[in-house]
C-alpha cells in the first residue's frame, strides 16, 4: 500500500478544486490566426504531442498507438472492473508484455465534477487501493502505474447519470456544468506526463449533428486551454451517429458525400491554432454489437466506412489528412462468425486508406461486455483478438 493516494484528500489535493470561471468563446476571434499566434501557453513538459499527415506525433517522431480500454471508473462501482479478482499491475503488465502501449480510461460526469467521490468497495484484491478511498486518488494511482510501464492514457468523458447520453449534456447537467467539470479533472491531471489525450464525448449519437458537437467542442478545449495552458496532449473528437453507423461512428453529418460539414463550419473547430492537436475518432462496430443487418456494410463495392469518415482523405480541406484514432472497436470476433468477417474487411479497408494510427480495442475483461467480449475471457486470453490488435498496430511505439 502507498499512503500517498490515500493522505492526498487530507492534504486538500485531492479534489483539484478552485474557482472555475467557464465563458462561451469569441468564434470570430478563436478563426483568426493572428490571435493564435499570439497566445502562446507554456511549454513545461518534455513531451510534446501533436498530429502531421494523418500521424501522431510525439517529440515530433511518430507515435504509433496500440491500446485497449479498460473500462469502470465509469460505472457504479467507480473503479476498473474485475479488481476483486486481479490488480490495476495485473492489467498494465498484461499491457507491457504484449506491447500495448496505450489505455483508454473511462471515466463518467460525475467522477470528473467530484474527484474525492468515494470509490466502491469492488477493488479487494488490489492492496494499492481501498473501498471509499477518493476516486482522483485512484485515477493518480493508474497514471503513475500507467508511467512507470511507459502506458500512455487517454481519458474519455463516457457517461453522465451512468448512461451514454445521445448529446454532451442532459435536462439536468447543463453544459456549463459538463465544461467546469472537464476543467476541474484538468487541473488536477492535466499536467500529469501518463496523460497525452482527452476524448470530449463519447459516442454523441440521435439527432444531435456534427456542427452542434463540434461547437460544444470548441467551448471544451477553449476552457481547458484558459484555465490549464500547461496541458500538451491531444483533443480527440468524436463522430455522430449518421446513416446506421455506429454511436459515434460517422463524421459525415449533414452531408453524406465529401463535405465535411461539422469542423469547417464556422462556429466548429475553428480554434486554427491548436488544429495540429485534434484527432477524428469513429467507433467501429460489427454484427456482434449492431446485428447481423450490418455485414451488408462490409461487401459493399464502396464500404460504408467510406461514408462514415474515409471520405475525409478525398476531401478539400484540412481534415484530409487528420489523424483518424478508433478508440473503440471489438466483438465476439469467433472462427466463421460474420463479426469475424466484419473486422476483417474493415482492417483491410481502414489499412488500405492509410490510417495507421492505431486504435484500442473494445474491451479489457470480457466479462464485462456482454456483446464484445474481452482480451481476456474468463482469466483466458483470446490470442486471435491480441493477433487483430497487432495487425492494426504492427510496431507500436515505445
Amino acid at each position: 500500500m502507498k499512503p500517498v493516494y490515500f493522505f492526498l484528500a487530507i492534504l486538500g489535493l485531492a479534489s483539484g478544486k478552485k474557482n472555475i470561471t467557464i465563458t462561451d468563446p469569441d468564434f470570430s476571434l478563436l478563426s483568426n490566426e493572428t490571435y493564435w499566434k499570439e497566445w502562446k501557453p507554456p511549454i513545461p513538459s518534455k513531451t510534446i504531442w501533436r498530429t502531421e499527415n494523418r500521424k501522431i506525433l510525439r517529440n515530433n517522431e511518430p507515435f504509433y498507438i496500440k491500446g485497449v480500454n479498460l473500462n469502470g471508473i465509469e460505472s457504479n462501482c467507480i473503479a476498473p472492473l474485475g479488481l476483486w479478482d486481479n490488480t490495476i499491475a495485473y492489467y498494465l503488465d498484461f499491457m507491457q508484455d504484449n506491447k500495448f502501449n496505450s489505455l483508454r480510461l473511462p471515466v463518467s460526469y460525475e467522477v470528473m465534477a467530484d474527484l474525492n467521490k468515494p470509490i466502491g468497495q469492488c477493488v479487494n484484491a488490489d492492496h494499492n487501493l481501498r473501498g471509499g478511498m477518493p476516486v482522483g486518488d485512484l485515477i493518480q494511482y493508474i497514471l503513475d502505474e500507467s508511467m512507470k510501464r511507459k502506458i500512455y492514457v487517454l481519458v474519455d468523458l463516457h457517461t453522465i447519470g451512468g448512461t451514454i447520453t445521445p448529446d454532451p449534456w442532459t435536462s439536468s447537467v447543463s453544459e456549463e456544468m459538463v465544461i467546469t467539470a472537464w476543467v476541474n479533472f484538468m487541473i488536477r491531471f492535466g499536467k500529469h506526463p501518463a496523460l497525452f489525450a482527452i476524448e470530449i464525448k463519447n459516442e454523441p449519437h440521435g439527432l444531435i449533428s456534427m456542427n452542434e458537437f463540434t461547437t460544444h467542442c470548441a467551448k471544451v478545449i477553449y476552457n481547458i486551454m484558459n484555465n490549464v495552458p500547461e496541458y500538451q496532449g491531444l483533443f480527440v473528437i468524436s463522430g455522430v451517429e449518421y446513416h446506421g453507423s455506429a454511436w459515434g461512428g460517422s463524421f459525415g453529418s449533414d452531408k453524406p458525400s465529401s463535405s465535411f460539414q461539422g469542423l469547417d463550419h464556422p462556429n466548429g473547430l475553428c480554434l486554427v491554432g491548436l488544429v495540429d492537436r485534434y484527432v477524428l475518432n469513429p467507433h467501429v462496430y460489427g454484427t456482434s454489437v449492431r446485428g447481423e443487418g450490418v455485414i451488408w456494410e462490409a461487401h459493399k463495392e464502396n464500404p460504408a466506412w467510406e461514408s462514415f469518415y474515409g471520405f475525409l482523405s478525398e476531401s478539400d480541406s484540412h481534415w484530409r489528412n487528420a489523424v483518424i484514432l478508433v478508440t473503440e472497436y471489438g466483438g465476439f470476433m469467433k472462427e466463421g462468425s460474420t463479426d469475424r468477417a466484419y473486422y476483417e474487411a474493415w482492417l483491410k479497408w481502414h489499412l488500405g486508406k492509410g490510417y495507421t494510427a492505431g486504435g484500442y480495442h473494445w474491451t479489457f475483461n470480457g466479462e464485462f461486455s456482454g456483446d464484445t467480449g474481452g482480451l481476456i475471457e474468463k482469466g483466458k486470453v483470446n490470442d486471435y483478438k491480441v493477433d487483430f490488435c497487432n495487425r492494426l498496430t504492427p510496431n507500436p511505439s515505445f
